[in-house]
């Protein structure tokens, strides 16, 4: 992680640079709306209102993104499934209002889930180590996780235009396996597989917001 974080500093420095010559000739807009493109978010929606809270320094934002599994893998037609992913944050803009560099920090959920019809077969139930039939029975499964993160981004505005590249590093705190869920018309198990989880470590984050700013 050491290069990242010297990377992150040399991006900082670079940027407080280039932040302190940005020009405040442009009015103050207050609202910004866009498209965010990157990890771990893929890509979505950002709302940022700039508050006049410490001389306009503050501002919080939020982001959502929602990808149906099919756009990533190919699918039967009786699979389905998504990925989800939610933010909320609060970015401080030290040297001109709403404009040019800024530190944030978030919190933000990923989650994900699959279900699958059609299934015919034996189940082996968890705990009981018992065979269940199923018939034409549903099968879902999902996991989520909880994420934090400190990040610096650059935001420029051009009249409407609304440019913000940013870079981050945060935690998740990984998860406690898939829940599953099967059920037929007789019949309905839930469980957790512990086999499939993710463990809890550092996560890098980084990301384009392109919109508008009103």
């Amino acid at each position: 992680m050491s290069k990242l974080y010297k990377f992150l500093t040399i991006l900082l420095i670079t940027i407080t640079i280039i932040s302190i010559n940005v020009s405040n000739a442009s009015d103050l807009k207050s609202s910004r709306l866009g498209i965010d493109a990157g990890i771990p978010n893929l890509v979505g929606l950002n709302f940022e209102y700039l508050t006049p809270l410490l001389n306009n320094s503050l501002a919080p934002s939020i982001s959502f993104s929602y990808l149906p599994a099919s756009a990533l893998v190919k699918l039967d037609s009786n699979q389905g499934g998504s990925i989800i992913y939610w933010s909320v944050g609060l970015n401080f803009y030290p040297f001109s209002n709403g404009k040019g560099l800024y530190f944030g920090l978030l919190y933000a959920n990923l989650s994900a889930n699959s279900t699958q019809t059609g299934l015919n077969g034996y189940f082996v139930q968890e705990g009981t180590q018992t065979d269940v039939l199923i018939q034409n029975g549903t099968a879902k499964a999902s996991l989520s996780m909880n994420m934090y993160f400190i990040k610096v981004g650059f935001r420029v505005i051009w009249g409407a235009f609304s440019l913000a590249p940013e870079v981050g590093i945060g935690h998740n705190d990984g998860t406690k396996g898939i829940k599953y869920e099967i059920t037929d018309a007789n019949y309905k198990a839930t469980g957790q597989d512990l086999g499939l989880s993710i463990n809890a470590g550092t996560i890098p984050t980084f990301g384009l917001i392109i919109g508008v700013a009103f």
